[in-house]
């Protein structure tokens, strides 16, 4: 028996110096089985199929208080339904999901041609041979929906915060790109829906409350008094304005009036009063002079205009037409100012006339202000009334002001779900662009070679050592001895 010992070495496990012996004398063992080894990995290797990866990111921006749907939510007063990191990655894996992306794919005019073989089959199968049992669309998304999980991942990115990468994987370049996008359509659409189902069951829930709270309102009749309260408050609005107006005029005309009263009391003292009796005589004085100055001026004028002649008698008629002309005048300037009895008569004369018209005026004017006082009379009382009406409903509302105010609360909330309903957009933000697009074989060139040679060189050591083994031209040393104990040793064969 061969002393397998020789094959171990105290300070490399193996004798390394040892089996390179044995490899050179087994040079066919050493040589065939690298070439072997070889030929099967590149076989193996060329045989793999190529895999096409598509990675894409996306931002769950919910998480930040700027994203445009949390902006409005919050300036409403509102909460919108936030996901959380591990809900996005689950959700990747949820039934729901996973039959709209299966929708979308099999929608696709080009779904025929696209790959659904497992990456880590060998043999790739035809779409239309996977499918070929289906008789609807239906079943197609189905059988979709069973194994398109296995052909995507999400993971959290690990250096950006609230960033997820998406990464689909599949034996044809057109399947991966459209899964990528099935699944970046898919996120964007369920968000949106969920988030606006979300405030559509707070609207919802809303306006139940508010019809309710009608209902109980209705009941106690605090819409109808509510109504009478808002018509009652018109209603004083319009006699306040009414009444504003009726004072206003009633001051205008018992203005009017007191003039027109003192001009009447003032018209009646002027008939009334007589003029000065030597004023009066001045005033006839006044006038019989003036026609007497007229007559003798115009007899100055006429005796200048002929020829006269020149006898001491007619100088001296000049001369005392002239010194009766200066007296007359002087006698007219003392007598100016009889004129003021000319002018009072003509005053009398003119509130004579106008008597009758102010006192008719007077007249009309009083049965005016006497209209007027009745009608600011029965505004003032109608208006009373309509002031103790809104007191009285009032203080009945007062009794259920917090139902009413509750109410207004709730119709308040429902405005602004309804503004954040109409403003929905999805907290799930994709890049414009493409993370990752690549094609490799499942197991890369080097680790094949590293394999190949790792297998060679395992399986050479297991070669030489089965047929060093069995070698019987090989014998061991002491062995030998011990069997053939007459036969000289003469040396051992030197190395080459």
């Amino acid at each position: 028996m061969k002393n397998i010992s020789a094959v171990f070495s105290e300070f490399s496990i193996l004798n390394w110096h040892f089996l390179l012996k044995l490899a050179s004398k087994y040079l066919w063992i050493s040589c065939t089985i690298p070439v072997i080894v070889t030929i099967v990995s590149a076989y193996f290797y060329l045989r793999q199929h190529d895999i096409y990866m598509s990675q894409i990111a996306f931002r769950n921006v919910a998480a930040f208080d700027n994203s445009p749907t949390q902006q409005i939510a919050t300036l409403l007063g509102e909460k919108t339904d936030r996901i959380s990191a591990n809900e996005i990655i689950g959700m990747a894996k949820s039934v729901d999901f996973l039959q709209r992306v299966s929708e979308k794919i099999v929608k696709d005019p080009d779904f025929a041609s696209m790959s659904f073989t497992s990456i880590y089959e060998a043999n790739k199968k035809n779409t239309k041979q996977m499918f070929s049992d289906c008789l609807d669309r239906d079943c197609e998304i189905g059988k979709v929906r069973a194994i398109i999980s296995s052909f995507f991942t999400i993971v959290g990115d690990d250096t950006v915060s609230n960033r997820y990468i998406a990464t689909a994987k599949t034996l044809d370049e057109y399947t991966t790109k459209k899964i990528i996008s099935a699944i970046s359509e898919a996120f964007v659409e369920y968000r949106s829906e969920t988030i606006a189902h979300s405030l559509s069951e707070q609207r919802k829930i809303s306006e139940e409350l508010i019809k309710n709270r009608r209902d109980s309102l209705q009941k106690l009749d605090i819409m109808e008094k509510n109504r009478q309260l808002a018509q009652a408050k018109m209603q004083m609005e319009g006699l306040e304005k009414k009444l504003s107006l009726y004072q206003l005029s009633l001051e205008e005309k018992r203005m009017e009036y007191s003039q027109i009263a003192i001009s009447s009391k003032l018209t009646k003292k002027t008939i009334n009063k007589d003029i000065d009796k030597k004023l009066k005589s001045d005033w006839e004085r006044f006038q019989k002079l003036k026609i007497k100055k007229d007559l003798i001026s115009a007899d100055l004028v006429a005796l200048e205009g002929t020829s006269f002649s020149e006898s001491a008698d007619d100088k001296q008629i000049v001369q005392d037409l002239n010194n009766n002309l200066k007296k007359i005048n002087a006698e007219i300037a003392e007598l100016e100012k009889s004129k003021i009895a000319a002018n009072f008569e003509t005053f009398k004369a003119d509130k004579e006339k106008s008597k009758d018209y102010v006192e008719f005026q007077g007249k009309v004017l009083g049965d005016q202000i006497k209209e007027l006082e009745q009608n600011v009379k029965d505004i003032e009382g109608d208006r009373n009334a309509l002031l103790s009406k809104v007191k009285e409903i009032s203080s009945e509302l007062e009794e259920h002001q917090p139902s009413l105010e509750y109410l207004k609360l709730l119709e308040q909330k429902m405005l602004q779900l309804k503004l954040v309903e109409g403003t929905v957009v999805s907290d799930i933000v994709f890049d414009n662009y493409l993370l990752g697009n690549k094609h490799y074989k499942r197991h890369k060139l080097s680790a094949t070679i590293a394999f190949s040679l790792f297998v060679s060189i395992f399986l050479v050591i297991l070669g030489i050592l089965l047929r060093y083994l069995f070698d019987e031209r090989i014998v061991d040393k002491e062995d030998f001895k011990n069997n053939f104990r007459d036969i000289e040793i003469l040396g051992e064969v030197p190395e080459l």
